[in-house]
């Protein structure tokens, strides 16, 4: 699959972990976030509010284009950035793409100075994964649907999708319809639009 091909491109040039953020909407949050920083850096990160510190989040809010971490404006020690080394990550990228009126910021952590070459390559690989999030439909669902089709996925059947979660078959049908009905445009049977879900990352 090219997604991971590419992801596996970005984590030779980005040896300590990377975290996307793709499509982002008005209200400033990714429609997807993809995240490989260790768990103790990212229980650190959320637990002690940095992302309200991150001059790599800020960046690339307000901006097109990369920046190396190390030539971030703000590296107080209360900073994300500045942070970071005590887990390891000594520098890295912010790059922020936007491609057919949807935005990617992605924040690779390195543990050195990332080359020119390693920039225009991170740039490219970045971009090439939001336009792929972008041509990929955009498959809506109520948390009840998704338990549904994520049980149908593995191979259960409508009586035993009740049976799992405690619901009528004709519970289990309906959301199916009103699952389907809703995205017609993206699917035109249950088994289409389950397909379409798991290959999105909808369920």
């Amino acid at each position: 699959m090219l997604q991971d091909f590419l992801l596996d491109k970005l984590h030779d040039i980005a040896d300590d972990g990377v975290a996307i953020g793709f499509g982002f909407g008005q209200n400033g949050q990714p429609g997807e976030h993809f995240c490989t920083y260790s768990q103790a850096w990212q229980d650190h990160y959320w637990s002690n509010g940095l992302i309200y510190k991150d001059p790599v989040i800020a960046f690339g809010a307000t901006n097109l284009g990369v920046l190396r971490w190390s030539d971030a404006e703000d590296s107080g020690p209360d900073n994300a950035v500045f942070q970071a080394r005590d887990f390891g990550m000594k520098d890295g990228l912010v790059i922020s793409v936007q491609v057919d009126g949807e935005r990617a910021i992605a924040g690779l952590a390195t543990a050195s100075r990332p080359s020119d070459a390693d920039i225009s390559e991170a740039r490219a690989i970045v971009a090439a994964l939001q336009a792929i999030k972008a041509g990929e439909p955009k498959i809506s669902l109520t948390p009840r649907q998704k338990d549904i089709l994520r049980l149908i996925a593995d191979g259960a059947s409508a009586a035993s999708a009740a049976h799992e979660l405690k619901i009528d078959e004709s519970t289990v049908n309906f959301h199916k319809r009103e699952a389907l009905k809703k995205n017609l445009s993206h699917a035109k049977n249950i088994r289409q639009l389950v397909s379409q879900a798991v290959r999105t990352g909808a369920i």
